[in-house]
């Protein structure tokens, strides 16, 4: 195989979407782990004004953290799925034409 070739395996594509949806699921556990820990805090920073602005920024800043990680989560899975998808459409087209060389190589011995 030259430098420039590029191997291309449906198996290994599978298996990196397997790998990318693994991710996924840790992520998630962790990411509800960490919504239920600071929910465990309850009112944290107190009654008082500052207490409340300091609550107040906090929960702003955690509620937007906490939806672009499970924005990140969903393109995560999106990928995983379209990997696997490839894969799929890979080894169809592979065996596509493997079946169309040999009925190819049949109608040549044929004639």
């Amino acid at each position: 195989m030259a430098a420039d070739d590029v191997e291309v395996n449906a198996g290994h594509i599978r298996s990196s979407a397997g790998d990318v949806d693994g991710v996924v699921q840790k992520l998630g556990r962790e990411l509800k782990a960490a919504k239920a820990e600071l929910e465990s805090f309850g009112d944290a920073f107190g009654g008082d004004d500052l207490g409340l602005l300091m609550g107040g920024t906090h929960e702003v800043v955690s509620q937007y953290a906490f939806d672009q990680l499970s924005s990140l989560l969903e393109g995560l899975a999106s990928h995983s799925k379209a990997l696997d998808h490839v894969a799929s459409t890979y080894r169809g087209n592979e065996d596509a034409g493997a079946q169309l060389l040999g009925d190819l190589g049949n109608d040549v011995e044929a004639v």
